[in-house]
């Protein structure tokens, strides 16, 4: 394949997957899954600090490139970078919102888990591209707000993928 994947287009595919996902038989891991792009973190971040059900945020975060030169020809791979961030229900104990308490409130540790799991190696419907999707890293966080009444405890788990969003191989023009 000779073209890049548009950001937006596997950013909705990778929508498309976290919303299907299933905590149980008939319950949706997210009761909410948006993509925000970079412009929009301030927004985002409130939107994690409010909303008080199960929510996942997609976040493009930037791309790497590997080049080949050889005479005229330019090879270029791109490699597409996201961030997911996800809260759990809101809780008044902090421990709850890590660990979950019961089959309704899995705790954004499960959560990050479950996301892996479905996630890892998917290949969204890119075929010939293999996009090799996997997380780079992932980490737990406290929702802060920017003072003490604001703030919630609420807490989040950051996760950064990377897979491939093609190739493209040109001539330099003379």
């Amino acid at each position: 394949m000779n073209t890049f994947i548009p950001t937006l287009t596997l950013m909705g595919q990778v929508k498309t997957l976290l919303t299907a996902l299933q905590l149980s038989p008939g319950v949706a891991l997210f009761d909410k899954v948006e993509v925000y792009s970079t412009p929009d973190l301030v927004k985002a971040r409130r939107e994690l600090m409010l909303f008080d059900n199960r929510l996942c945020l997609i976040i493009p975060s930037g791309n790497d490139y590997e080049n080949k030169f050889a005479g005229k020809e330019v090879q270029t791979e791109v490699k597409r970078e996201f961030v997911l961030l996800l809260t759990d229900r809101d809780f008044s104990k902090r421990k709850n919102a890590a660990l979950g308490s019961g089959s309704d409130t899995p705790g954004v540790v499960k959560m990050n888990d479950l996301v892996e799991a479905a996630l890892l190696g998917q290949n969204l419907g890119q075929s010939p591209v293999m996009l090799r999707m996997h997380p780079l890293n992932s980490e737990a966080f406290q929702l802060v707000g920017e003072s003490e009444e604001q703030s919630t405890g609420r807490a989040a788990w950051q996760m950064t993928w990377q897979c491939s969003g093609g190739r493209m191989v040109v001539t330099e023009k003379s």
